[in-house]
C-alpha cells in the first residue's frame, strides 16, 4: 500500500513541475496541440494525485482502523473522476464553449459516474468473465 501512495507523489510532484513549467516558461497563445496536449495531461495527473491525496488523508483521519486498500480505491476513484471534470471543464474555457448547461451535464456525469461505479462494487455486479481482482 506504501509502494502506492509513494508512487502517486511521486507522479504528483513530477506534473506539478511540468505544469509549472508550461506556466512560467511558455506562452499559451503560443502553443501547438501537442504542446497543449502535454499541459492538459500533466494538469490532469496532477490534479488527480492531489485529490487522491486529500480523499486518502480524509479517509485516514474519519477511519480509527488501519488504512487499507478499501479505502484507497475509492478515493482514487474520486481523484480521476474528478481532475478529468476539471480538466475538461478547463479545456472547454480555454475555447470558450462552456456555458451553464454544459457545467450541470458534467457535474450531473461525475456523480452518476461515481453512483454507478460505488453500486456495481457494492452489489459485486461484474462482466462476465470479469474478476473483482
Amino acid at each position: 500500500m506504501l509502494k502506492y501512495i509513494l508512487g502517486i507523489v511521486l507522479i504528483t510532484v513530477l506534473s506539478l513541475l511540468g505544469v509549472v513549467y508550461f506556466l512560467i516558461n511558455l506562452d499559451p497563445n503560443g502553443l501547438n496541440g501537442k504542446e497543449l496536449l502535454i499541459f492538459y495531461i500533466n494538469l490532469f495527473l496532477c490534479l488527480a494525485g492531489l485529490i487522491t491525496l486529500v480523499g486518502i488523508l480524509f479517509r485516514r483521519t474519519r477511519s480509527r482502523f488501519f488504512f487499507n486498500w478499501k479505502m484507497f480505491k475509492p478515493a482514487f476513484r474520486q481523484g480521476m473522476i474528478l481532475s478529468g471534470l476539471l480538466v475538461l471543464i478547463l479545456f472547454f474555457l480555454s475555447k470558450r464553449i462552456f456555458n451553464g448547461p454544459l457545467s450541470l451535464l458534467f457535474l450531473a456525469s461525475g456523480i452518476l459516474f461515481e453512483f454507478l461505479i460505488a453500486y456495481r462494487e457494492k452489489r459485486k455486479i461484474y462482466a462476465a468473465g470479469v474478476s473483482k481482482n
